[in-house]
């Protein structure tokens, strides 16, 4: 699940973590 694709302007640091624990 990218997150970044959903929300990449919203939340960039939040969703690189999340990112991380999708991996």
């Amino acid at each position: 699940m990218d997150v970044k694709d959903s929300n990449g302007t919203a939340l960039d640091e939040a969703d690189s973590v999340q990112v991380i624990k999708d991996l």
